[in-house]
């Protein structure tokens, strides 16, 4: 499995890991207890995989059945969740979604899918507003505060997602 598949499935819960020791850039560790756990599957590791596999924004509108420019207002709305996000070469911003999450979304949100929006999504829409990072935070912190044991640690993961401070204005 590649590092981001094993980086999505820690997130999402589906690999446990051991506890770090808070030196800078350490990734977590798998136990070999939890290998073993995935080793006598059948589907090893396609069946994790598949349950990680990720799809922009091009792929996810294939996945569902829509043209993209219906696929980025429906996320620009909060409909759809990004699990992951990094910058491309150009410096945009480039959002994964999961595959299996879309595939429920065409499963039971097929009335959004095809017409048009609902009056109030349209308001939504014009305002400009992009719900896709706060709902990316909101999943990344529901995660962090999923692996927090202590008070400490799950203060920390709120933080974490804080914008940094402005200097003060002279």
């Amino acid at each position: 499995m590649r590092q981001s598949e094993i980086e999505t499935a820690v997130g999402l819960g589906l690999l446990a890991t051991t506890g770090r020791t808070g030196e800078p850039g350490e990734r977590p560790k798998v136990p070999a207890s939890e290998i073993g756990r995935l080793l006598p599957s059948v589907d090893h590791p396609d069946g994790l995989r598949a349950q990680v596999a990720t799809t922009g924004a091009r792929d996810g509108a294939a996945l569902l059945g829509i043209t993209e420019e219906r696929f980025a207002k429906l996320a620009r709305l909060g409909l759809l969740t990004p699990v992951r996000c990094h910058l491309n070469r150009y410096h945009r911003i480039v959002w994964r979604y999961l595959a299996d999450e879309l595939r429920a979304v065409r499963r039971h949100q097929a009335p959004h899918l095809t017409g048009q929006l609902p009056p109030p999504l349209r308001r939504l829409l014009a305002t400009g507003d992009d719900a896709r990072p706060r709902t990316w935070r909101r999943r990344v912190l529901a995660q962090r505060l999923g692996h927090a044991g202590t008070t400490w640690e799950r203060a920390a993961a709120v933080a974490a997602l804080l914008p940094p401070p402005t200097p003060p204005r002279c």
